[in-house]
Parts: C-alpha cells; sequence; structure tokens
C-alpha cells in the first residue's frame, strides 16, 4: 500500500508571490475596477440620461442610489453562496449579472426600466466583492494578504476615473447609449478573462474535499515540482467545516468583533460617499465654482487611490501594530474632512485637505477590507467580507441622504463636514476597540490551549 505524502498548500501559498498568482490578482484587479466603473458610470451620464427621457428633476436621485441598493443586497446575500459553492463560480454567474445588466441599459427607455436595470446591475457588482477578495486573499501569502486586498481595492476609484474619462470623451461624440455599450462590453471581456484564466481558490478546494487531481493541476501552476508527487493528500493550516458559515460570524467569540467591523464599515462608507458626492455642491455653497469643486472632488479620488495603494503596503510592514495604524489613518481623515469645509472657498486648500481626506478615507477602508479577510477563515471568508461590505453599502447609501438633509436644512458647509469628520472620528474608536476584542479573543485562545 502506497503512503500519500501529506502536502500543506498553505506553506506552498506562503512562500511567496509568482507569476501565476500576480496574474490572478490582475484578473481580480480588474473585476475591482468594474466595480468602480459602474459606481461612477450613472453621476456621469445620469444627466443627459434624465434630459432625453425627459425625466422630472426628482427622478435623478433615485437612479443614482440604485446600483446602490443592489449591491446591498448582493453584498448581504451571495456571499454565503460563494462560501458554498465555490468564489469561481458565484464571480462567473455575477459577473454575466453585472455584463448583462449594463448592455442592457443601452436600451433602457423609462424611468422603471432604468431603475430596474441598475438594481441588477448592482446586484452583480455586490455579489462579485465578496468573492474576488476572498479568492485574492486566498492565493496571497499569509504576511502579504492585507497588502493583496487592500491593492486590488484601489482598482475602485481607478474605475471611477475611467468613467469620468469615458463620459467626456464619449458624451461629447456620441451619446450615453454608446457609454453603457463600451461598458458593457468591457465587463463581458473581463468575465471571459475569469471564465479562461481564474481558478477555484485551493483553500476552498480543500475545505471542500474536491477532486486531488484537480487540486494538483491548481497548485502544479503555483509550483511546477507539485507534479512530480503521484500520490498527495492535501491539507491547509485552517480548520475545515462543511457546515452553514452564517452563523459562524458570531460563535468562537466572534460575534462582538463582527457587530464592530460592521459599523466600521457602515461609517466609513457614510462618511466617504457623503463626501464625495456633495463636495461640489456643497462647495459651490460656500462661494466656489462648480468647476473648482469638481477639482477638489478629483484630488480626493486621486488622494484615495494613492491611499489605497500605499495602505497596503503600510499594512504588510506594520501587521503588527495594524490596528493603531489604521486608528491614526481614520484620525487624519477625521481632520482633513472637517477643515474642507473651514480652508473653503481658498481652492487650493481645498483641494489639500480633500486629497488627505481621500487618502486617509481610502487607505482606512482598504484596511478594513484586510481585516475581514483575516478575521474571518476559508470556509466562511466570503460570507464575512459579504456582509461587512453590506454594512457597507447601506452607509453608502445612508451617507448621501444624511448630507441631503443638512443641505436642505440650510446647514453650513464647514457645520457639514465638520459633522462627517466626527463620523471618521468614530471609525477610531471602533479601530481600537475591534483591536481590544482581537487581543482578547486570541488571549483566551491561548490560555485554553495551554490548559488543554
Amino acid at each position: 500500500m502506497t503512503t500519500a505524502t501529506v502536502v500543506n498548500v498553505s506553506t506552498v501559498i506562503n512562500r511567496g508571490i509568482g507569476r501565476y498568482q500576480l496574474w490572478l490578482f490582475a484578473i481580480c484587479f480588474l473585476i475591482s475596477l468594474v466595480d468602480g466603473l459602474d459606481s461612477q458610470i450613472m453621476s456621469v451620464t445620469g444627466p443627459v440620461m434624465a434630459r432625453d427621457m425627459q425625466l422630472p428633476a426628482g427622478a435623478l436621485g433615485p437612479l443614482l442610489s440604485a446600483s446602490q441598493w443592489g449591491s446591498l443586497v448582493g453584498a448581504f446575500g451571495i456571499g454565503f453562496f460563494a462560501d458554498r459553492w465555490g468564489r469561481r463560480q458565484t464571480l462567473l454567474a455575477c459577473g454575466l449579472v453585472f455584463s448583462i445588466g449594463t448592455l442592457a441599459t443601452a436600451w433602457a427607455d423609462s424611468f422603471t426600466a432604468l431603475f430596474a436595470l441598475r438594481v441588477i446591475t448592482g446586484l452583480g457588482v455586490g455579489g462579485a466583492v465578496p468573492c474576488y477578495l476572498a479568492l485574492a486573499a486566498e492565493y496571497a501569502p499569509e504576511n502579504r494578504r492585507a497588502g493583496v486586498v487592500a491593492t486590488i481595492l484601489g482598482a475602485v476609484p481607478c474605475g471611477g476615473i475611467v468613467a469620468g474619462l469615458l463620459g467626456a470623451s464619449l458624451l461629447g461624440n456620441f451619446n450615453w447609449h454608446v457609454v453603457y455599450l463600451v461598458c458593457g462590453i468591457f465587463s463581458l471581456l473581463v468575465s471571459l478573462l475569469v471564465y479562461l484564466s481564474l481558478p477555484e481558490s485551493l483553500s476552498f478546494m480543500i475545505t471542500r474535499k474536491h477532486d486531488p487531481a484537480s487540486i494538483r493541476s491548481v497548485l502544479t501552476k503555483l509550483q511546477p515540482s507539485m507534479s512530480t508527487i503521484p500520490n498527495a493528500k492535501f491539507i491547509i493550516d485552517e480548520e475545515i467545516r462543511q457546515d452553514a458559515p452564517v452563523k459562524h460570524l458570531f460563535t468562537e467569540s466572534r460575534g462582538p468583533l463582527t457587530v464592530v467591523l460592521w459599523l466600521a464599515f457602515f461609517v466609513n462608507y457614510l462618511v466617504l460617499l457623503g463626501t464625495l458626492v456633495w463636495t461640489p455642491t456643497l462647495m459651490k455653497q460656500a462661494g466656489m465654482t462648480i468647476a473648482e469643486g469638481s477639482l477638489a472632488l478629483m484630488f480626493n479620488n486621486i488622494g484615495s487611490i494613492l491611499g489605497i495603494v500605499i495602505a497596503g503596503q503600510i499594512l504588510d510592514r506594520y501587521r503588527s501594530a495594524l490596528f493603531w495604524v489604521l486608528a491614526s489613518v481614520f484620525l487624519g481623515g477625521a481632520i482633513a474632512t472637517s477643515l474642507i469645509g473651514y480652508s473653503a472657498p481658498h481652492f487650493l486648500a481645498v483641494c489639500f485637505f480633500s486629497a488627505i481626506a481621500g487618502f486617509c478615507m481610502g487607505s482606512g477602508l482598504s484596511g478594513l477590507y484586510a481585516l475581514a479577510a483575516i478575521i474571518y477563515p476559508t470556509f466562511m471568508r466570503s460570507t464575512g467580507i459579504g456582509w461587512s461590505s453590506g454594512f457597507g453599502r447601506v452607509g453608502s447609501s445612508m451617507g448621501p441622504l444624511v448630507v441631503g438633509l443638512m443641505f436642505a436644512a440650510s446647514w453650513a458647509t464647514p457645520v457639514t463636514l465638520l459633522t462627517l469628520g466626527t463620523g471618521a472620528l468614530a471609525n477610531v474608536v471602533l479601530i481600537l476597540l475591534m483591536g481590544f476584542l482581537m487581543w482578547r479573543r486570541k488571549s483566551s485562545a491561548t490560555a485554553l490551549a495551554s490548559a488543554e
């Protein structure tokens, strides 16, 4: 009888990032880019669409938020299927949904059709987020996981910039229908790339006891020498479970940690979207032009991109002080967001503080996603990321509404942005509380292991 050779896949992955992993991360980056493109494209085309369809003035607000509500449902509901059926299959299904939804938008001819298609598109995008982030995290070495997740999230604001460039280049020469055709075709091509090149997560395949030959075929691409092992038993350094992952968000002392993480996501998205959507209008209220306010918004996006990318390196380097680093970042975001209002109408000062606010809140957001990928093990990672993202989407839907109420109540611009800055300050407290809960949970586990 031949003895099986035990191969620890976690050890293989933790040896470093090779060319094949970089290729997988690049595909995940493209999917994240589609997420950002979808989030911003309606802001670019919405006014033109409302004019062409002769929609009433109040119709644009619901259309701008429709995709966010769809994303909310997708983030909450689809992560479960990714943990049950697999990241790749679920991601492919979501890709087809948001690609077809975007393409069909080009033929929308009424408010009802447009609203429904935006919700459907958002459903696919929101469901894709926990899939590609979990898959990327599971192919990243443990000491590089936070950086990989953060870098991939950097594609979201890049997608927003692409949306602006597409709008500027296509709306002037064609019409809004062409914009959605181009975006839909691009989304389909990315989905095709996922189908042809993106494998299932090795960790998921092992936890779900897939055929060893399938596991070996993927593992060989990471390390070719694996092909010479004829009879292998594949394991990972994580607990393997087959039951429903949702309930485990609250078991084994994870309950308080999960709730605090959800609150942090909610607050971050509320402040981020409330600031982004209303910056041009608030700056106009403070005495600046719409053009100057739009440029300030651009600096916020640029700062966000830099923050997300740099955050990956910082989080990996200072992993032992992760919570202190994130708390410091949110403190900087709170101060910078508050100072945007007080620096208006001085254009350069507004742009400077907008860039700093974008840098801090963007890097903070990537840090939260990295935390979710670290906190939850393989069998529940997509569910954990999905539910956290879902509460973030609730915040992103409420942020513009909350600021809108302040604006309608004639709050001064400095007071409105100071209130948003206070929200970011709340995340400082939540992050430090999360660090304490993680420390207590780890201490309890160590004490229990010693007792045994």
